[in-house]
């Protein structure tokens, strides 16, 4: 036996077949009609197109401020795979031959 609640079937909440509601009038709901409208083509479409010469400037600030975020991220990624990642490893490599020099030294002792 658990220590958990057990559950109270018997109170008034609880129906074993659903409940049905009494109808209410409710009012017919009316959907609108959507009339299909027509395509309108316009000739100058070329004209209509073009920005502003000051949003043109600013889209290509913004293109030219993306450019130089990535090539901050390279530049840095660069800089420290050279300040920390080469040294760790020039390390461990030096190490290595450490150890490669000690048994040499030991195999010429024996």
């Amino acid at each position: 036996m658990s220590a958990l609640r057990q559950p109270d079937f018997n109170s008034d909440y609880y129906y074993t077949q659903p409940q049905v509601s009494p109808a209410v009038d409710q009012p017919e709901i009316i959907k609108p009609q959507v009339s299909r409208s027509k395509v309108v083509k316009s000739k100058d479409f070329r004209a209509a197109s073009t920005l502003p010469k000051n949003l043109k400037t600013l889209s290509q600030i913004q293109k030219g401020s993306f450019a130089m975020a990535i090539a901050t991220m390279t530049a840095s990624i660069c800089l420290y795979s050279s300040t920390v990642q080469i040294p760790k490893l020039w390390s461990q490599e030096y190490q290595h031959l450490e150890d490669l020099q000690r048994q040499e030294r030991q195999l010429v002792a024996i």
